[in-house]
């Protein structure tokens, strides 16, 4: 890059530091060779400017083997999706949650007390040796930004998969799944009535967004994630027997129900359904869709 462009090191330095909003620490280090491992903002950075982005990063997806976060816990590359990935999806749709969760740090506790009145958030208000801070998942990136601009404040974001049931065997099944995937290891707890697998690592939460989920409450909006649409039946099926294994259930009767507030989700299972020759049929009550699957 300096040769191509005719410029020193600590100009290209600056120049991507800018760009990123970020110090010229990490880029010294990388630039100079103190630091072998490369964040992948500045890796992507660094190989537009060089105009090599297309070649190498198809060797990248081709060759890498593990993702490391910045807490130096490493992420397998998952490169293709298959029929576990396509069931732990099932299962994340049905009881699943990513989860932003912000701590804002303040000197003076007053500071505090006027951002939780303005955005109505109820939360207390805690120390760290000569700070205060509150934490919150209530708060947009942009609000955040808000706030900064108006207060002097520093902040922190960290963020949360997690995946609930009542059904231990069921969450235990998944998260199986996820460590042999991912190659991430992580408790399961149970906690208010409930078994919940639950991982503050960042990366596996950027797969399921890139995979078509979002943050915060997605009870109504869920439905089979763009990736699988043109994904084969098997595929899909496993993506069904993830929903089903954590919201389905059989009556007395030998009939097999799911029960969820996303219409859109019933919607995609009975099509995915019929596709495979299972008859089916759903119907709303009071906010709820439920799908039943006729026992023959």
């Amino acid at each position: 890059i300096t040769n191509k462009r005719k410029i020193t090191k600590p100009v290209l330095i600056r120049e991507v530091a800018n760009e990123l909003k970020t110090s010229v620490g990490p880029l010294n280090r990388l630039i100079y060779g103190k630091d072998n491992d490369i964040p992948i903002p500045i890796l992507k950075r660094l190989l537009i400017k060089s105009g090599l982005k297309r070649i190498i990063l198809k060797d990248f997806f081709r060759d890498a083997d593990f993702i490391f976060t910045s807490r130096r816990d490493k992420v397998r590359v998952v490169k293709r999706v298959d029929k576990d990935l396509a069931e732990i999806m099932g299962a994340f749709a049905a009881d699943g949650n990513l989860t932003v969760l912000t701590r804002i740090y303040a000197i003076q506790k007053e500071i505090l007390e006027r951002i939780i009145k303005k955005y109505n958030l109820s939360v207390k208000i805690q120390r760290d040796r000569d700070k205060f801070f509150i934490r919150t998942s209530k708060i947009s990136l942009r609000t955040l930004q808000e706030i900064k601009r108006d207060n002097t404040i520093i902040y922190s974001l960290s963020y949360l998969f997690e995946i609930v049931d009542a059904d231990k065997t069921a969450v235990e099944i998944i998260y199986d799944k996820i460590s042999r995937l991912f190659g991430i290891n992580g408790r399961i707890y149970f906690k208010n009535g409930a078994w919940s697998f639950r991982t503050y690592n960042k990366i596996l939460v950027r797969y399921f967004r890139l995979f078509g989920f979002w943050y915060g409450n997605k009870t109504e909006t869920v439905r089979e994630p763009p990736i699988l649409k043109d994904s084969s039946l098997k595929i899909k099926e496993a993506f069904v027997r993830g929903v089903f294994t954590f919201d389905g259930s059989v009556k007395y009767s030998g009939d097999i129900t799911v029960t969820l507030k996303s219409e859109f989700l019933i919607e995609d299972i009975s099509k995915i359904l019929a596709r495979l020759g299972i008859k089916n049929d759903y119907y709303s009550k009071n906010g709820m869709h439920t799908l039943m699957i006729d026992k023959s």
